[in-house]
């Protein structure tokens, strides 16, 4: 038997090795664009040795055509370094839209929108599980197949009491001097934290500390989050690598999946070359949809023929803010040369016992994402500024602000088609309620009047607009329910029998933790019961 996977991202390839290895045969259809030839490739040397010899610096830090310059709203845009650039789709590439306030951020790359994620790696808890249809018992196993396929490395801390580690959890990365100074003032400060609703940990990343026959070891140059030097930062192109070793898995790439049909017990899937522009189909004893959002709903929709706002779905996202601080205790101190540009600290933050209202932060150190961008924001002439934050550099950290977000009348995603029934624009409308507004707002200023207390001072907060993490959800929702557009609590997308969903449109919230990793153990997890379904 054969599956078709639409999409190549985190999901897709995660749902495709669970395929596999049951014994199925999978052909994964996908538009996969790829980067310019001629974007140069990052050289494996430090940060501070490229900065200091490298004359072709300008390709990787600023872009040939200083692309990696933000000279949008500071809330909105693309912020990709210029190596990564190609992953979000440019306006010219993806379906007309009207999204008011909301950023929707789609990829049509080759490996999907995590080709340039984080590489946050937190598992949900228990209490997170309440609009699921199923608990956190029901998806740890998978969690763990997962873990294992693209290494998580984190520490067993306070923050992991927190959570249901893996067996498979490599050992932390090495903490920057900064971070390690935070974390030990945390440390000092014991329970008056805890009491406060904070609890604090090394970040879980899926970045390997140890070397394998397929993975490099971080080698803790600082580029991280620059490109990919190696392949210690995982990538879905890495498992994708691995799949297309496999005789029973065909990679058909420069398609674009148009909508599906159900015919005699098979699924039939209408493509179309995105080169040449002609239209074929292929069919398969199953159909998984991994397109990301608003990907998959827009397939689904298509299928259904249902368009219009009355027929639109639900879809969620991360309000997310990003606070530039000054760690008082650094000032004036050296630091070491050898780090990882990505998060070094995990932060959660809780009030009270909703779920929904917990806090999600990442802290950063700031030395390799350049003075610049800083330099742009603050209210300082540029030759004075430039010399206030070389001295300030040191003690520079950044805390990154996640809330969780569930579904709601204002919130939602539908496709229209203009009146010759031809071009078809996609709609967000997206309204939060004013009182979820002010409540967050209150829990962050709770959040960091704790922070100050462990010598990390604010300075400004910048509040990104919706959509902005990049994290969507919840457009084919999993859901007890038996309506149309959801998924079973296995993940079969109602009313068909033979279409499931292995990407973030199965997730009935956004949780404040970074999504990616639970959707690659939902995609595990949704295969597994198409692989028991097909086999009946």
């Amino acid at each position: 038997m054969n599956v078709l996977v639409v999409g190549s991202g985190a999901g897709a390839v995660q749902a495709s090795l669970e395929l596999l290895e049951r014994g199925l045969r999978v052909r994964m259809v996908d538009m996969g664009t790829r980067a310019s030839p001629a974007t140069p490739g990052l050289p494996a040397r430090g940060f501070h040795e490229l900065r200091t010899s490298d004359p072709e610096q300008q390709d990787y830090f600023l872009g040939r055509e200083l692309e990696g310059i933000p000279f949008d709203d500071i809330r909105t845009g693309n912020k990709l370094p210029p190596l990564k650039k190609h992953v979000i789709a440019s306006d010219a590439e993806r379906p007309p839209s009207e999204t008011g306030d909301f950023v929707l951020n789609q990829s049509l790359s080759r490996g999907g929108l995590a080709m340039s994620w984080g590489a946050g790696a937190m598992p949900l808890r228990e209490n997170d599980f309440g609009a699921f249809p199923y608990g956190l018992a029901d998806l740890a196993p998978y969690y763990e197949k997962v873990c294992r396929t693209i290494g998580v490395s984190g520490d067993k801390d306070d923050l992991a009491e927190r959570l249901q580690a893996p067996e498979a959890l490599q050992s932390p990365l090495e903490l920057d001097t900064p971070s390690a100074r935070l974390l030990a003032a945390y440390r000092r400060a014991g329970r008056r934290m805890r009491d406060r609703g904070l609890t604090m940990g090394r970040a879980w990343l899926a970045v390997t500390t140890e070397e394998s026959p397929n993975r490099d070891a971080c080698a803790y140059n600082d580029m991280e989050f620059w490109g990919d030097a190696d392949t210690a930062v995982y990538r879905p192109e890495w498992t994708l690598r691995e799949l297309e070793k496999n005789e029973a898995f065909e990679y058909l790439g420069g398609l674009e999946a148009l909508s599906f049909e159900e015919v005699g017990g098979r699924v039939r899937l209408d493509v179309c070359e995105t080169a040449t522009g002609e239209r074929s189909s292929l069919e398969a004893d199953a159909l998984v949809l991994s397109a990301s959002i608003p990907g998959s709903a827009r397939i689904a929709l298509r299928s259904l023929g249902r368009f219009g706002a009355e027929h639109s779905v639900p879809i969620c996202t991360n309000a997310y803010s990003y606070v530039p601080c000054l760690y008082l205790p650094m000032l004036g101190r050296p630091v070491r040369d050898r780090r990882c540009s990505l998060a070094q600290l995990s932060l959660l933050f809780e009030p009270d016992a909703d779920p929904s209202h917990a806090i999600f932060s990442s802290v950063f150190t700031y030395r390799s994402m350049l003075t610049f961008k800083l330099l742009k924001e603050a209210p300082l002439p540029y030759r004075f500024g430039l010399d206030v934050f070389r001295m300030l550099l040191p003690a520079m950290m950044i805390v990154t602000v996640f809330h969780a977000d569930e579904p709601g009348a204002g919130k939602r995603y539908w496709i229209e088609k203009d009146d010759g029934g031809g071009v078809e624009r996609d709609h967000i409308r997206y309204e939060e309620d004013a009182a979820i507004t002010l409540r967050r707002d209150r829990t962050e200023k709770s959040l960091f009047a704790s922070l100050r207390k462990l010598g990390l001072l604010p300075i400004k907060r910048i509040r990104r607009a919706p959509g902005s993490a990049i994290h969507y959800a919840g457009s084919l929702p999993l859901s007890a329910r038996d309506t149309e557009l959801t998924c079973t609590g296995e993940g079969r997308l109602r009313p068909f029998s033979r279409v499931w969903v292995a990407d973030a449109s199965a997730l009935p919230m956004m949780p404040a933790v970074p999504p990616t990793f639970t959707l690659m153990a939902n995609a595990r997890r949704a295969a597994h019961h198409l692989a028991d379904e097909l086999a009946r």
